[in-house]
């Protein structure tokens, strides 16, 4: 992988719903980092604003599509969709490579740590990979 292209996506604030170039949230990250670095396109979530508590319920629906693969070890180009004991979708990120995530957080925006950091974010965790 080409690190001035992944280290574009390093030291952004995060964002609500935004999508880059200067800030962006965990799926606008994750969606505009996967199409740049590995050429994979995700799904489009269509969110309504005014009822954001909904928007998890949406995420895990694209999950069950049948176009998410579940792996059970992260790959580079893998999406990393953390969810909460309920199964909802908390958290996205992409993994860039072995043991090491690019993600973003309203707290320390965005950055590439290790999977376990990441997955210390969430009670319950799932590594989906996007087959279209």
């Amino acid at each position: 992988m080409n690190a001035t292209l992944l280290n574009q996506f390093v030291g952004r604030p995060w964002a609500f719903w935004a999508f880059g170039p200067d800030a962006f949230d965990c799926w606008g990250l994750t969606v505009v980092a996967a199409r740049v670095l590995y050429g994979i396109v995700l799904p489009d979530i269509p969110v309504n604003l005014a009822r954001w508590p909904g928007t998890p319920a949406v995420a895990r629906a694209q999950l069950a599509t049948g176009h998410w693969q579940q792996l059970p070890v992260p790959q580079a180009g893998a999406v990393l969709a953390l969810l909460d004991m309920r199964g909802r979708v908390h958290h996205t990120s992409l993994c860039v490579g072995p043991d090491r995530v690019l993600h973003t957080t309203e707290a320390m925006g965005s950055r590439i740590e290790p999977l376990r950091n990441v997955v210390a974010l969430a009670p319950d965790w799932r590594v989906y990979a996007w087959q279209p």
